[in-house]
């Protein structure tokens, strides 16, 4: 496996850290090769998840099985595994097979449920990299294929395929985080438009007053 690059963003209440590697036909890796433990306080108050999403389909495979208190969701593109305690993440050795050479994107992200933890004075570039990998989540836990940054969404236009989406946000940050209502106050758009993973974090971005809108 190569890694190509890594990215973060940090505050108090949420860890995110975003790697792009080149897996080979049937290599495998573990989590904590790539996952450098944040210093997070209150680790407990912390919602957790892995995100691998390829540029392929990709049949990724658990070579162990994973302990108690972790769930995986799979896609045809993306494998998602949400550990109920934050610190679990931290500790996990199950090794992942990627079923053919591909560019994956490996997203922990760490979010501290029931807290804003966006920051007006935060980068942008750090505000779009939460929300991005929250949006990718919520949608692997969906079942809905995750797009790459410039793919189309497909439309949400079944309700319970929405509502699923929405559920899966809520769980993780809890209902009235201002990205959760935001992608409520959203949900017209949602379902009768294709939009791209970049446009919708635009979009909620606008939305919290947080970007200036397109002119």
């Amino acid at each position: 496996m190569q890694f190509l690059s890594t990215i973060s963003a940090q505050n108090t209440d949420v860890f995110v850290s975003e790697s792009e590697v080149i897996a080979e036909d049937g290599d495998d890796f573990s989590l904590a090769e790539i996952l450098r433990a944040p210093p997070l306080r209150e680790v407990e108050s912390f919602s957790a998840f892995c995100h691998i999403q390829s540029q392929e389909n990709n049949d990724f495979e658990l070579l162990e099985e994973l302990p108690a208190g972790f769930t995986v969701f799979k896609t045809a593109n993306a494998l998602l595994i949400r550990a109920s305690e934050a610190v679990m993440m931290f500790e996990v050795q199950t090794r992942i097979r990627s079923a053919v050479a591909s560019k994956l994107r490996i997203t922990f992200g760490f979010f501290r449920r029931g807290k804003e933890w966006l920051r007006d004075n935060w980068r942008c570039e750090a505000c779009k990299l939460a929300v991005r990998a929250l949006l990718n989540a919520g949608l692997t836990s969906a079942g809905i294929p995750s797009p790459d940054l410039l793919d189309i969404l497909p439309v949400l236009g079944d309700i319970g395929s929405l509502d699923e989406f929405l559920n899966s946000i809520h769980s993780m940050v809890g209902e009235n985080h201002p990205v959760a209502q935001a992608l409520e106050f959203l949900g017209d758009r949602l379902r009768l438009r294709p939009l791209s993973i970049n446009k919708l974090v635009q979009l909620i971005c606008e939305w919290l007053g947080f970007c200036l809108k397109e002119t």
